[in-house]
């Protein structure tokens, strides 16, 4: 699920770990059409449900505290 959407902008993982709740984020960077893309996002497994939560643009228009707002809004 993760690879699938970092591969979509042409991206490669820059930071990858594992949240205490069993989560994993995922910080990667690409290039799509010529303009620096970045992709963040938190995936989860479980039970029978796959989760994702993420946030993908345009490097120079993703700013960190509003995107860990959004990521920490979902527990």
């Amino acid at each position: 699920m993760q690879t699938a959407m970092v591969n979509n902008i042409g991206a490669s993982v820059t930071s990858s770990k594992t949240l205490a709740n069993g989560m994993r984020e995922v910080d990667a960077s690409g290039t799509e059409k010529g303009r620096a893309m970045r992709l963040v996002g938190r995936f989860l497994a479980k039970e029978n449900r796959v989760y994702q939560v993420v946030v993908i643009g345009p490097t120079a228009q993703i700013d960190a505290e509003p995107v860990d707002t959004f990521l920490t809004s979902f527990k």
